[in-house]
């Protein structure tokens, strides 16, 4: 989850479209973007023209992300970027905040249910 406003979201993008140059990593990568629909449609194409984003994106109001987080981290303050790593079957691995290509990377070989 991230937001149009946010620096380290803007930040962390290049290390995941690196997974997108290695399609054998696996790695699939989408983003809910945290916004009013008006500030998003306002701000997104600036976003993503300056963070080269290619992953599907999803826009979330930030009452309803509130209560989505809240359902796999209650403790959630709001803070973005929020990265969920979940395996293909669905199971929550870990949740992170400001991440880079190095530590998912290490989650991914740390957990066994990554691979086949």
């Amino acid at each position: 989850m991230y937001n149009t406003r946010c620096k380290p979201c803007v930040k962390e993008i290049p290390d995941l479209l690196g997974f997108l140059a290695e399609p054998e990593s696996g790695v699939e990568v989408l983003m809910v973007a945290i916004d009013e629909k008006a500030v998003f449609e306002e701000r997104f194409p600036q976003f993503s023209e300056k963070c080269g984003s290619a992953f599907p994106t999803f826009l979330m109001n930030p009452d309803a992300a509130r209560s989505f987080v809240g359902q796999i981290l209650p403790d959630w303050d709001g803070m973005v970027p929020l990265n969920a790593l979940y395996t293909s079957d669905g199971r929550l691995v870990e949740v992170t905040g400001l991440t880079d290509r190095r530590e998912i990377t290490m989650i991914i070989h740390n957990d066994q249910s990554f691979h086949p």
